[in-house]
């Protein structure tokens, strides 16, 4: 059981508090067109996720609801080899309603209106592919490392399990001084790894505001946040030439399920100094998750000599995490009926995030070192977001930007792993109905590392893409 606890209170680190702290809202199809800069123009219940007081300028109840499909790419490459891989996925982005109740005044709180429903922040699914014939190093040499590094009893699980398999071994028994036959030669190998990740986090709002004057909107929302993560890394080795002594192949499958939920409250406020022009500020409260993952590793090992019977540990640990806290500035120009532009600034300082024990199932472990990571590794981002909407009587058509800064400190081998999102689309309206049509398409790049000793990297660029609709009632 020490052996299990060591091995995978690693699974808990800097990574994860990063992975459910970045939102990438996915709303309604208006929302999205135009980059998610609707801060400071409310009226659409992806603005409630944004800034709260955007429920407060809904003139009429409304109800809203988004589906959407995604095609998500990834082309990985890793030494001279590059390799695409793909995946198809559908979803709701979105599904609210809204209830306006007016005083029958013509100045002062004019109106109060709540609102309840359902905006996705982000979505996980992807498939990666990473291929190399000629590698030169084996994840084995890492295990090996460890191994040594640590002793038998505080070795990671990975290692453990190839000392299960004669991947690793004493020549004297109970020394603790480890060795391999290959590790550290200049033998090619055949790598691939492939990475599977699916799932989201969604938000469920609760939220109501006030309306004084047509001037001033104040808003707030109680949100309950759901995590829903998977992820399957299948790491394969085989000797080319057959010319490593004892090994002909292994294949190594880690897999993690993560399920969880947390809460928030956020405030806003949305004011018109003058007609066409529209200020917004938002705070958004730290998330308090409880998280649980349940964890395998298998190793499956193939020698000249025997096949050796495939190892498999596994468990369940539970951990708590707080998210950082949030601050946004909106502003927004609205010309008449004719247009509008709109931009949002974001502020998030991803060093604040913290790991925290989850009592027995947890171990109570305190997660010192995981925490000083998030210090060292990260740091405060900048992000911007700017709409355009153009009007044709009933007819809207739109365009937005956003840029998410790299939530990593300079020097980190991922210092430059911003994200950009292109975005468009159109709307018909009328009184009691709209439909609105949404394309946008979101890139980065990153370093993934397949293994430290000696370090491996490969070099990752992401696109998604999602096409979504929105049908809106009023009433």
């Amino acid at each position: 059981m020490f052996i299990l606890l060591t091995g995978f209170l690693t699974a808990q680190n800097e990574v994860d508090a990063l992975r459910y702290s970045q939102n990438f809202m996915q709303g309604t199809a208006r929302s999205s067109s135009m980059g998610g800069a609707f801060g400071a123009l409310g009226g659409d219940f992806s603005a409630v996720s944004i800034n709260p007081a955007g429920i407060a300028v809904f003139r009429k109840s409304e109800f809203v609801l988004t589906p959407g499909f995604s095609y998500n790419v990834s082309n990985a490459t890793l030494g001279d080899k590059s390799f695409e891989d793909f995946n198809y996925d559908f979803n709701f982005n979105n599904i609210g309603i809204v209830g306006t109740f007016n005083t029958g005044a013509k100045s002062g709180w004019i109106s109060t209106n709540i609102g309840f429903g359902y905006n996705r922040i982000n979505t996980f699914n992807m498939n990666t592919a990473m291929k190399h014939d000629e590698a030169t190093t084996s994840i084995v040499d890492e295990w090996l490392n460890d191994a040594n590094l640590y002793g038998y009893n505080e070795m990671p699980t990975s290692s453990y399990l190839a000392s299960k398999t004669d991947l690793i071994y004493e020549e004297v028994v109970g020394s603790d001084i480890w060795y391999n036959d290959f590790a550290g030669t200049n033998y090619k190998q055949r790598q691939s790894t492939s990475l599977t990740t699916t799932g989201s986090v969604g938000e469920y709002i609760f939220s109501g505001g006030a309306n004084y004057s047509n001037i001033v909107y104040l808003g707030g929302s109680f949100s309950i946040n759901s995590v829903n993560y998977n992820e399957k890394r299948i790491h394969k080795e085989s000797d080319l030439n057959d010319e490593i002594e004892y090994f002909n192949s292994l294949v190594y499958t880690k897999s993690l399920e993560t399920r969880g939920a947390g809460y928030s409250f956020k405030f806003g406020a949305i004011v018109k100094p003058v007609q066409w022009i529209r200020l917004g500020g938002a705070i958004h409260f730290p998330t308090f998750y409880k998280l649980q993952d349940k964890y395998s590793d298998k190793l499956d090992v193939s020698l000249t000599i025997n096949n050796e019977s495939p190892v498999q540990e596994g468990g369940e640990f539970d951990y708590e995490l707080i998210s950082p806290f949030r601050a946004i500035a909106s502003t927004a120009f609205v010309l008449d009926k004719f247009a509008l532009l709109s931009f949002d600034y974001e502020f998030v300082d991803y060093t604040t995030a913290r790991l925290r024990n989850g009592g027995s199932r947890g171990n109570y472990y305190d997660f010192e070192n995981e925490n000083e990571n998030i210090q060292s590794v990260y740091t405060a981002a900048h992000n911007l977001r700017g709409g355009l909407e153009l009007r044709f009587g009933p007819l809207s058509l739109r365009g937005g930007y956003a840029y998410f800064a790299s939530p990593y400190k300079s020097g980190q081998i991922n210092e430059d792993t911003d994200y950009s999102v292109l975005s468009g689309g159109f709307g018909i309206n009328s009184n009691d109905f709209y439909i609105d049509f949404a394309y946008s398409h979101r890139i980065n790049s990153e370093y993934y590392v397949l293994y430290q000793v000696p370090q491996t990297v490969a070099n990752i660029d992401y696109a998604r893409n999602q096409a979504m609709v929105t049908l809106g009632f009023r009433f």
